[in-house]
Parts: C-alpha cells; sequence; structure tokens
C-alpha cells in the first residue's frame, strides 16, 4: 500500500524509526533531474516525518541536497510504469533543468548507530556514470546529511548490516 504520496512521484525510499519513535522517509526526489537518464536516482533526497509511519507525514528540508544552479527551464521525461498506477493518469515526469550536471544518489538503506544516522545508497557521479555505493551521515534525522564516500562499483541497490564493528 500507499504509505506516503510523495509530491515528487519518486521511488526507492527507506524508513527508519528516530530516538523519539517518529517514523521519517528519505525518498528520491526527483523533481531537479531527468532521473531517466540517471539510474532513477536524483541529488536531492527528499524528507517527511510522521508519528506513527502511517498517516500525516510532514514534508520537512531535504536529508540531501547537492542541486546545481537550476536554468528556469522545465523539462518532461517519460516514466516506464506511472501509467499503470490508479492515481496517475500519465507517465509524463516533469523536472526543473539545472546546470552542470548534477550527482545522482538513491536506492537508500538506513542504520543508526550509537545515535549517528547514515544513509547508504547508489551512487551515480558526473561524466562517465561509473556506479557505487556512497554514504551520508548526520548525528541527528532533523539535519542535513553529509557526504562521506563512496565505495565498489557497479550498480549497488544497497542494503545495509553493522556487525563486528564493520558495514557490510
Amino acid at each position: 500500500g500507499l504509505a506516503f504520496k510523495d509530491p515528487s512521484h519518486c521511488s526507492d525510499c527507506v524508513f527508519i524509526r528516530d530516538q523519539k519513535g517518529r517514523f521519517h522517509v528519505i525518498y528520491e526526489d526527483w523533481s531537479p533531474i531527468n532521473a531517466s537518464r540517471r539510474s532513477w536516482d536524483s541529488p536531492l533526497a527528499g524528507h517527511a516525518v510522521s508519528d506513527d509511519g502511517i498517516k500525516a507525514f510532514k514534508i520537512l528540508p531535504p536529508a540531501i541536497d547537492n542541486r546545481t544552479k537550476p536554468t528556469g527551464k522545465v523539462a518532461e521525461y517519460r516514466h516506464p510504469h506511472w501509467a499503470q498506477h490508479p492515481d496517475w493518469n500519465s507517465n509524463i515526469g516533469k523536472y526543473n533543468v539545472h546546470s552542470p550536471e548534477q550527482e545522482a544518489y538513491g536506492d537508500w538503506a538506513s542504520i543508526n548507530i550509537g545515535g549517528q544516522y547514515y544513509l547508504f545508497g547508489d551512487y551515480d557521479p558526473v561524466g562517465g556514470h561509473q556506479m557505487s555505493v556512497c554514504w551520508f551521515t548526520s548525528s541527528s534525522l532533523d539535519k542535513k546529511f553529509a557526504w562521506c564516500d563512496n565505495i565498489g562499483q557497479g550498480h549497488p541497490d544497497p542494503d545495509i548490516g553493522f556487525a563486528e564493528g564493520q558495514f557490510y
């Protein structure tokens, strides 16, 4: 079922519960990029929170925002599955064109270790598009996440675990 009707019509989100018991969703926000050309990832990770994880999601400032400069132009792309969804009458997505080309991240996975939050995701860098896994961190889900690094090669769609002092 649909837990959160994301205004950017994206996908590949992650839910994580904070220390207060609130449910946060971090999602790819495709509004600043032609996601069909960037592995369906984005430089913008939207963020919303709900007390029960089921209703009344409040949209917060983005968890990650690495957009470049908006050009003022709006363009379109076709999504291969949207026309099949009962809430959408079209498979046309619109986005705000930015310049220069933007990094893209997505397919989020999250973990909290000792009060420190981590987001792991696909990393589709500018130029060449050599996919890998990236990660970001923040001391609070209410703060913007900071870039840490990237590892590996290939299209990862990561999931994560932490054991014996190591990420897996």
